[in-house]
């Protein structure tokens, strides 16, 4: 483990770049992040997708999971990530790790997972590596967050369900703090999926929507009427029975 203290080195730039694997909704081929804009940020990595890009690249790098939670159906094998953050390490990317890798990795840092959690009143709020890392560039004091590659959190997606919930707070709790935040285009953070990302209640629905909702009250309209119908006629039929079986008519 370096000497760097318990964060790492302090930061060299006032802007941070937080580059994930994005993939099309099909699966198909990673979108490439804004690198053009690398040079004015720290760029931090995570997990496998160093693989993807040039190793100096990065000027952070980080594997929060533990070797036993590396996956398996990935074609990054097990042993690649842990190739790929030695060779980060040898270009000069600050490598940080969970603590069951520290001496698999050197040199890295150990990531503050219990001095995160007490820092604030929701530090033990996290469901994946991006949000960890929000909330430590906002520790690091960075004057603006940008996210690069974010998975879309599409119904497909592999992210877990409360991922994007998670990012959106310490996105929310990053700007609350006066730092900038940048999303990448095409990610569904920060965005009103349901009214075309328009401001309820100002702005009308999306026409998808407006022809959903006509649809479905037409068909709700017809519905109503086939049951109404379908009622007068058995209560009709009830009737008849009921004055056969008692031998009286409406005469």
């Amino acid at each position: 483990m370096s000497d760097v203290g318990v964060w790492g080195p302090e930061r060299t730039k006032d802007k941070v770049m937080i580059v994930g694997a994005n993939r099309d909704s099909t699966g198909g081929q990673i979108k490439l992040p804004a690198l053009h804009l690398a040079a004015d940020y720290e760029v931090w990595g995570i997990n496998e997708i160093g693989i993807h890009w040039p190793e100096d690249l990065f000027d952070r790098y980080f594997e929060l999971h533990r070797f036993d939670q590396f996956s398996t159906k990935k074609l990054v094998t097990p042993m690649d990530r842990l190739a790929l953050l030695e060779r980060l390490a040898d270009a000069g990317a600050v490598v940080y790790v969970n603590d069951d890798l520290e001496t698999c990795v050197s040199p890295s840092v150990s990531f503050p997972f219990d001095q995160l959690q007490a820092m604030y009143q929701r530090g033990n709020y996290h469901a994946g590596s991006v949000d960890w890392l929000i909330e430590l560039a906002v520790v690091f004091g960075f004057s603006e967050i940008r996210l690069e590659g974010m998975a879309s959190f599409e119904r497909e997606s592999p992210e877990p369900r409360s991922s994007r919930a998670c990012i959106e707070y310490w996105l929310g709790f990053a700007e609350g703090s006066g730092v900038k935040v940048v999303v990448n285009e095409g990610a569904l953070l920060l965005r009103n999926i349901e009214r075309d990302n328009g401001l309820y209640p100002l702005d009308d629905v999306s026409p998808s929507f407006r022809l959903d909702h006509l649809f479905g009250t037409i068909f709700q309209s017809v519905f109503e009427t086939i049951i109404d119908s379908a009622n007068i006629e058995v209560a009709e039929r009830m009737k008849a029975d009921t004055q056969n079986s008692v031998g009286f008519t409406d005469d």
